[in-house]
């Protein structure tokens, strides 16, 4: 991978030129990195932010069926 210009406009958020990844990038490394971070959330029960997201949606639709059927038996509902 070729070293990219990118405009910075802080020159704190520029990445420095040794730093990990950035100098002789190589993609099997990346990869093997990914699939030892996949293990890991596998083995440890990490989610990742989808996974958790799904989650959290799935609780806020059972909850707002539960307070709609509540509210409907408290008013009466339909008989």
């Amino acid at each position: 991978m070729e070293t990219v210009k990118q405009i910075v406009s802080d020159p704190i958020h520029a990445p420095c030129k040794d730093m990990a990844g950035c100098a002789n990038f190589k993609p099997e490394l990346t990869a093997k990195s990914a699939q030892l971070v996949h293990q890991l959330r596998k083995q440890f029960g990490f989610k990742t932010q989808k996974q958790r997201a799904t989650k959290r949606r799935q609780y806020l639709t059972y909850l707002a069926e539960y307070q709609a059927q509540r509210d409907a038996f408290i008013t009466g509902g339909a008989r």
